[in-house]
């Protein structure tokens, strides 16, 4: 017969009270099949453990031997229980969101403030990347799931849209552009723009949209970090682009936005996992959190 924790934990109670009765009640069970677990136990160890009569209830030697063995196994076994069920109420844990900046910027603080005040006990970590590298977080695990670009084609990853981030023209309010309700992309073409490098999902979509129409357009700067398009434009260096997620950040204090048209162009914005991750009872609170901000779009 094959030994399993149940006989073992059997086992452990008859050794902590040194009687049948007390050990049954511990474990929940009836005193005739606590007794017939520590014979189970015997039998397929081929060594009595127990010593028994009428009084009490000893251990053998070799009972003596083998019950530091089963209390470490009752112990462990109780501690681990006791951290999948802290996982699962999230009374701990962690969570590891990889987002694109200007998601991150304005999308995620109010997720991020409401959930710690909900659960805070648990480590959140958040990563402001850029569309590839969000991919990259989410492909290797690093994140538990992405917020970013939806490209077209096979990422390897599961998508959830989310929202379409319209592109848009920034300028200082002194600007001609900026009492205009539309600009065409071809106006632009003698405007020094300051846009994003080639590696943001952004520049690579303005160029692909502009491309297929043939409209040549002048790029004087291409800075990373939306923060600093927005620098660049307040300082006069030039006109430049952005995204409608970010219209209600602080970096546009100073600066109006105009919509662009012919072509209008969007960034499809959306949640990345890996297919068939179940994701952590943390991780999982997050995303609904997320999911939250979008009532139209299913949740998970």
């Amino acid at each position: 017969m094959q030994i399993d924790l149940k006989h073992v934990r059997a086992f452990a109670a008859v050794a902590r009270h040194r009687h049948f009765t007390r050990a049954a009640e511990e474990l929940g069970v009836a005193q005739p099949t606590l007794s017939l677990l520590i014979r189970q136990l015997e039998d397929a160890v081929g060594v009595s453990l127990v010593h028994r009569n009428t009084r009490n209830v000893d251990l053998t030697e070799m009972g003596r031997e083998f019950l530091p063995t089963a209390q470490n196994l009752v112990e462990d076994l109780s501690t681990a229980v006791d951290s999948l069920r802290d996982l699962a109420e999230l009374r701990r844990g962690k969570v590891t969101v990889a987002a694109l900046p200007s998601v991150a910027a304005n999308l995620l603080p109010g997720v991020l403030l409401t959930y710690r005040r909900r659960f805070p006990d648990v480590q959140v970590r958040l990563q402001d990347l850029n569309t590839q590298y969000v991919q990259q977080a989410v492909r290797t695990g690093t994140a538990d799931f992405g917020i970013g670009y939806v490209a077209a084609g096979d990422t390897g990853l599961d998508c959830r849209p989310l929202f379409e981030d319209e592109i848009l023209l920034i300028v200082r309010p002194d600007h001609p552009f900026a009492r205009r309700r539309r600009i065409p992309w071809r106006e632009l073409q003698d405007e020094p723009l300051i846009s994003f490098s080639d590696e943001t999902s952004v520049r690579r979509l303005v160029e692909e949209a502009l491309g297929a129409r043939g409209i040549e357009h002048r790029v004087l700067l291409e800075p990373a970090m939306t923060v600093t398009v927005a620098a660049l434009v307040v300082a006069g260096v030039g006109v430049g682009i952005l995204m409608t997620s970010l219209l209600d950040s602080p970096i546009m204090r100073g600066l109006a936005a105009v919509p662009l048209v012919d072509p209008v162009i969007t960034r499809p914005v959306g949640v990345l996992t890996r297919p068939n991750r179940v994701l952590t009872p943390a991780a999982e609170a997050m995303l609904t959190l997320v999911l939250a901000q979008f009532p139209d779009r299913p949740g998970p």
